[in-house]
């Protein structure tokens, strides 16, 4: 028996694997469901402060200063083997890139 609820269909998770939430210039949350890339493309999530991110159990998190996944790591949450969401601070003035893993295999 697993450890984990499987949410899954063919090993791919069909759940949201965290929530990023910011403070300025407005209130928001938004699940991520596989990493993006460049936050800026999107309408609604450029040029947010984001100021903490949960993750799921089963999930993994990075949230970075450049575009690809470069640049300075701004926060992470390990939650691969958890049992219960976790909520992780940011250091971030504004996250580019979102890399998001399921159970260590980036998605």
């Amino acid at each position: 028996m697993s450890d984990f609820v499987d949410f899954t269909i063919n090993n791919v998770p069909i759940v949201w694997g965290a929530i990023l939430y910011a403070t300025t210039p407005n209130k928001i949350s938004y699940p991520i469901s596989s990493s993006i890339t460049d936050l800026n493309l999107s309408t609604i999530l450029h040029s947010h402060a984001y100021n903490y991110l949960m993750v799921m159990p089963g999930f993994e998190a990075e949230l970075y200063s450049g575009a690809g996944y470069t640049g300075t790591l701004l926060g992470s949450g390990y939650n691969t083997y958890g049992f219960t969401p976790i909520v992780v601070g940011c250091t971030s003035t504004t996250a580019v890139s979102v890399r998001l893993y399921f159970k260590g295999t980036v998605i």
